[in-house]
This record gives C-alpha cells, sequence and structure tokens, in this order.
C-alpha cells in the first residue's frame, strides 16, 4: 500500500489577498519614484524659502532663487500625483529628470568648481545612480515608450543641473585697488624691541605692532582698529566658501617682519597669505592718522572679509552719523542671528548714494532706508561717534568710496551692493566691520572678488572738539 502525502490545501482568503497586495517590480520602482520626487520637491521648496529675493528680472540669482525653484516644485508635484495614481506616461519624463539633473549638476559642478565642487560631485553621481536605476526598472517592465516625452524630461533635468552650479559662479570682481605697488621701506634699522615688546605709545594713540591694531582715545571712549585688509572666509573657485576645503578656507594670520621708527611715524611691514602688507601710523596735532596699505598677487574670492575693523568701549550710548547723511544720527543697537532682532549697515550704491538701513530680521531683508546722501569716489567718508547724545570724535575713511565694488550682492537682495559698513552692539562694546566686496549680509555664502593691486586705507582720529 503506497502512502499518500497530505492533500493539498486551498490558500486561505487572507493568503490570496497577501499575494495579490506583495508589490511587483514595477509597483515597488514606481513607489520609489514618487518618493524621490517627493524629497525633491522638499529640497526645491526649502531652497526657495532659504535663498535671498529681491533680485531684477533676468539676474541669474533672479531665475536660480526665485523663478525655476517653483516651476521644478510644481513639475515634481505632478510627478508624485502621477505615481500615485499610475500614470506611466507623465511619470516617465518626470521620474527621468531626477538622475539626469544630478548627473548634470555633478559633471557642470565640478568643471566649474573643481576644487569646492569635488566632494558634492561624487554625491551628485551616487544619487544620479541610484535614481537611475529605479527608472531603468520601471522603464523595462512598464514597457512604456515615449522617447520624445523622455527625452523632454532628460532635456528638462539637464539644464536644471547645469544652471544650478552656474549661477552660484561669483562674479568678476568690481573692486579698485589705488596702488600698484606697496610703499618703498624707509631708511633706518629694524626696531627688534618693537617686535620683542609689540606695544608703542604714539600721541593719542597706542599701536600693537603684532597685530597690526591701533587704540585711540577720545576721553573714555576708546577706539580700536585693524585697518589692513583681512580675508576670514574664501574660496579657490569662486564657489560657496562653505564648500571649499579648510586648507583653502582659512587664512593665516599676517606675520610681522619689520619694524622701522623714523621718529614722527611708525613703519610696520607685514606678510599675509596674498602678499605684502604696510602700516604706518603718526601723531597730528589734531589726533592720529593710519595709512595702511594691502596687497593682492591675484584675485581673491571670499564670503567674510574686511577692509577695517572698528571697536568702542567704554560709551555710554552709542551712535553715529555719516557725512553724506550729517543730520541723521543712527543708534547701535544689538541684532540677532540668523533671525530675530534687526541690523543695521550703511553701503554705496551704484548710483553714487550712500545708504543707512536697517533689515527685516537679523541681517536679511528687504531693507528699510534709515538715511541717506550723494557721496562720490573722490570723497572721503566720515564716521562721528556719538555718545550719550555728544560727538565724541571723527574717523575720517580717505579711501574706502574709492575702491568699493558696487555691483549686487548675491546674498542681500533687494538692490543692496557688495560693500558694507556693519554697526553692531556686542555687550558693552560696538563694533563696525567696513567692507570693500563681502557677503556677510543676507542669506548664502556666496563669494564675491576683489581685483588684485595693493589697496589703501587712510583714517583720521579726531577728536570731536578739535
Amino acid at each position: 500500500m503506497v502512502e499518500m502525502g497530505p492533500e493539498p490545501r486551498e490558500a486561505s482568503d487572507a493568503e490570496t489577498d497577501d499575494r495579490a497586495s506583495a508589490p511587483t517590480p514595477v509597483g515597488l520602482a514606481r513607489r520609489l519614484l514618487g518618493n524621490l520626487l517627493a524629497l525633491h520637491v522638499a529640497v526645491v521648496v526649502a531652497f526657495y524659502v532659504a535663498m535671498p529675493g529681491g533680485f531684477p528680472f533676468g539676474h541669474p540669482k533672479m531665475l536660480s532663487n526665485q523663478l525655476v525653484p517653483p516651476f521644478l516644485a510644481l513639475a515634481g508635484v505632478v510627478g508624485v500625483w502621477s505615481a500615485w495614481r499610475h500614470r506611466p506616461a507623465v511619470l516617465a519624463p518626470l521620474g527621468v529628470t531626477i538622475p539626469a539633473g544630478w548627473l548634470a549638476m555633478g559633471v557642470a559642478g565640478w568643471i566649474t568648481f573643481p576644487v569646492s565642487f569635488a566632494r558634492v560631485a561624487l554625491g551628485s553621481f551616487a544619487v544620479a545612480s541610484l535614481s537611475a536605476g529605479i527608472f531603468a526598472v520601471y522603464w523595462r517592465r512598464e514597457g512604456f515608450r515615449a522617447p520624445a516625452a523622455v527625452a523632454g524630461g532628460v532635456l528638462l533635468g539637464a539644464l536644471a543641473g547645469v544652471g544650478a552650479p552656474l549661477a552660484q559662479r561669483g562674479v568678476d570682481p568690481g573692486t579698485r585697488p589705488l596702488e600698484a605697488a606697496l610703499p618703498a621701506r624707509p631708511a633706518g634699522e629694524s626696531d627688534l624691541a618693537a617686535i620683542v615688546d609689540p606695544h608703542a605709545e604714539l600721541g593719542l594713540g597706542r599701536v600693537s605692532a603684532r597685530h597690526g591694531e591701533v587704540a585711540v582715545a577720545f576721553g573714555a571712549v576708546r577706539v580700536t582698529i585693524d585697518p589692513l585688509v583681512h580675508f576670514i572666509s574664501r574660496s579657490p573657485d569662486r564657489c560657496w566658501t562653505s564648500l571649499a576645503p579648510r586648507a583653502t578656507r582659512v587664512s593665516a594670520p599676517r606675520r610681522l617682519t619689520d619694524v622701522v621708527d623714523t621718529g614722527d611715524r611708525l613703519h610696520l611691514r607685514y606678510e599675509s597669505d596674498d602678499g605684502g602688507q604696510v602700516l604706518e601710523v603718526g601723531a597730528t596735532a589734531d589726533g592720529v592718522e593710519v595709512d595702511a596699505w594691502s596687497e593682492l598677487r591675484g584675485e581673491v574670492y571670499s564670503h567674510l572679509n574686511r577692509f577695517s575693523f572698528i571697536e568702542v568701549s567704554g560709551h555710554r550710548d552709542l551712535a553715529v552719523s555719516f557725512s553724506p547723511c550729517p543730520d541723521r544720527t543712527i543708534t547701535i543697537t544689538s541684532s540677532d542671528y540668523p533671525y530675530g532682532r534687526p541690523s543695521r549697515l550703511a553701503y554705496l550704491g551704484a548710483d553714487g548714494v550712500f545708504r543707512v538701513v536697517e533689515a527685516r530680521s537679523a541681517e536679511k531683508g528687504p531693507f528699510t532706508t534709515l538715511a541717506e546722501g550723494p557721496l562720490r569716489p573722490d570723497e572721503p567718508l566720515t564716521i562721528v561717534l556719538h555718545d550719550a547724545g555728544d560727538p565724541v570724535g571723527r574717523i575720517v575713511l580717505e579711501d574706502w568710496a574709492a575702491q568699493v565694488g558696487t555691483g549686487l550682492s548675491p546674498t542681500a537682495g533687494w538692490g543692496l551692493p557688495e560693500n558694507a559698513i556693519e554697526l553692531f552692539r556686542v555687550g558693552e562694546s560696538c563694533q563696525i566691520f567696513i567692507t570693500l566686496a563681502g557677503t556677510s549680509v543676507g542669506r548664502g555664502w556666496d563669494s564675491v572678488g576683489h581685483a588684485p593691486g595693493v589697496y589703501r586705507n587712510r583714517l583720521r582720529f579726531q577728536a570731536a572738539g578739535r
């Protein structure tokens, strides 16, 4: 007698439902494409919200920050809907835009920014490969054939991918250095004692030779200034400084190489990453004069930098006024970052008008004009310091207006140029950051350029009663 195995049993209704609902390869690919499109919508919306606005029509930043993102987000939303509703005629051309866009961005970015974009490009290629594999499964299993529509999706993705890095490239420098060479070293031996003991008293001023700083006293109000150009964060290839390797982004401290005391002036020489620097300080009948020269042997692109840095302490309630609009006194207030209490700053526009403005939140626009007035490039800019309503001293910037870049800032928007004089209250002191071209105002880490040459920075410190 032959034993028979157990009789086959019929599958239960639950097991049948499980097999029916199990995702097929094409269904899984469709869901993954929909999720990728949803993720891209989120990225595009976040980019749109984070980037600055207020650029004129046709400006690269207007296209990349304001015009293109809504269309990409809309296309992504349609793609998510087509994945959910299983509309292959719509999903296929939109789904192929993802690998095409990431591949194009990686290639274009690596060519445009060979140093800064290398790591981002590798990530772009990885995303492109993954999304291309998912799309290939969907395309093969679905059997959908629409080469014209898919070619359109590839073109859309490629255009967006190529345009994204190109829109972030810094434009040619707009600054105008005044000198072709550093001043000659005066006759005399190096004062080694000044290098060992780096402070020197000079009339109303005190010089820190090693750090290149000058301190001036207006009664109880003390003003400290660093008048030499310094780049805080830079880019080796005109890209965002946040993507640059640290070795190329951060500047080394300047190095004191020579000190000569001529009797009436102290002559200091330095070396920096970009070239030589010279600082001369002398006493005058009514104050202190500071002459500084900073050499750039080549173009330098940076996000944060300073032409001068001024710190004021010992005051009760500090305010400033500017020579183009002398009747308006601007209180230096505390501000927040990245959002919150607004900051105040001044700039010289391409129209020759000097404006003092207040941001809407932190240092981000739109900006409200507080004061304005004309300032020619050959005119000095005078900053008057007021303490509790009384003028206590004047700082005259002889060369700032002649050398500033007046091109539109890629981070500020709303018509602001790349130059700025930023006003901050920090604890019990106030700080004034003066730049010829930078992007500390606004959103982003874009870099702007300084042209090669020697930048001159002559300053005059005068007590208000003199």
